[in-house]
């Protein structure tokens, strides 16, 4: 049997003991819109994103565009009907897959010791949902962890027959011919997509600049409550991801070049194997006390495109070892071809790693003692200011 550096008890706690720690302090981004009924049928498949490659002093753009919803379907059972077409290919830096259409002028140099992102930033790259109405209102669910205090509207999506739910916040102010960043933020165990306020994440970041999408796990297979299939075969959250990112970039305007995604405990696995096998849609991502990527997983499984780090860990965690956070950095450090030589920040628990892939930076942020539950109001405006870097 194979020994995991996550302990059983802890992942049953993971997500649940937290949800105390932090506040649902901030005001929401300007309230929720649905994405029910959201395209259906049509679209094929396309090649956006994949085919793009750099050459010397010249782009050349992929050709193709996102597939088709297949049906997004709204609690009282509305189906979408138009297809969602895609956006043209995307070259990466240095010629890594790209993200949705995103171009980079022959590969981004340098980076901010901060935030280590690239200081000559890709353009914008504008969804298929940019200039649309946005979709009618979703449903409100009864119970949950903040009911009473701010009822979150929900959305559905149907999902290998299974109905999949999300949380979706929109920037105050939204409009419609803005493309916005895209932050996914998955919960710990036990909870769903609205508990993940507790971390601050969202309410670091200025108002009416991203849209936040908070998914609800579903039972998995060590915990038997929700959060997110990691261990073994994680097809089912990775098509959720796939159905609702295509769902959220047909219905708003987006911008398929930042595109981030963090998650705690067992949502950090989450975002790592995000970044693993979904490094050609996500530009960077941020577990926070998360494990994953070990190494029998990572033969198995094929990584796509590239993706930035910030791994966020304690050293007393005894839910998900100090050592899981580590091999989540040595593995980035690999893949994005860093020195081991580091470089303070200007947050002191946090070194950035030297000679990474231009844009790609890998940051591990070791904070000396802290256990499962971290210092929310320190580390969701750190993640935040990671993200906006890019």
């Amino acid at each position: 049997m194979r020994t995991f550096t996550m302990t059983l008890a802890g992942l049953l706690l993971a997500g649940c003991s937290t949800g105390s720690t932090g506040s649902t302090a901030g005001s929401k981004s300007g309230g929720s819109t649905s994405t029910g009924g959201q395209a259906a049928s049509g679209g094929a498949p396309g090649s956006g994103g994949k085919g793009g490659a750099t050459t010397t002093g010249t782009t050349t753009t992929g050709s193709g565009g996102a597939s088709g919803l297949g049906g997004t379907v709204r609690r009282g059972g509305a189906t979408g009907s138009a297809g969602v077409s895609g956006r043209g290919g995307a070259t990466g830096s240095a010629g890594v897959s790209g993200r949705g259409g995103a171009t980079s002028s022959g590969g981004t140099t340098g980076g901010s010791v901060d935030g280590g992102g690239p200081t000559d930033a890709a353009p914008a790259v504008r969804s298929s949902g940019c200039d649309k109405s946005p979709p009618p209102l979703g449903f409100i669910r009864d119970g949950g962890p903040n009911w009473g205090i701010k009822p979150d509207y929900r959305y559905a999506l149907d999902v290998a027959g299974t109905e999949r739910t999300y949380v979706l916040r929109l920037p105050a102010g939204y409009q419609s011919n803005r493309p916005y960043p895209v932050v996914f933020l998955f919960h710990g165990t036990g909870g769903d997509g609205a508990m993940y306020d507790y971390t601050l994440v969202e309410q670091a970041a200025p108002p009416g600049s991203a849209l936040f999408v908070l998914p609800d796990g579903l039972d998995y297979t060590w915990a038997q409550k929700p959060g997110w299939e990691t261990f073994n075969d994680n097809t089912r959250d990775l098509q959720f991801f796939d159905k609702l990112w295509d769902a959220i970039r047909g219905s708003y305007c987006v911008d398929e070049a930042r595109v981030f995604a963090s998650g705690h405990s067992i949502g950090g696995f989450m975002s790592n194997y995000l970044g693993f096998e979904r490094g050609n849609v996500v530009r960077a991502v941020a577990p926070l006390a998360g494990g994953g990527l070990y190494s029998f997983y990572v033969k198995r499984h094929q990584a796509q495109g590239q993706a930035a780090i910030m791994v966020v860990h304690g050293t007393a965690d005894d839910s998900v070892e100090y050592a899981s956070g580590v091999t989540v950095r040595d593995y980035f450090i690999a893949a994005n071809h860093c020195s081991q030589t580091t470089t303070p920040t200007s947050h002191p628990p946090c070194l950035l790693y030297e000679g990474c892939d231009p844009g790609f930076p890998v940051q591990m942020c070791t904070y000396e003692g802290a256990g499962h539950t971290l210092n929310w109001k320190e580390v969701g405006p750190m993640v935040w200011n990671f993200f906006a870097s890019f």
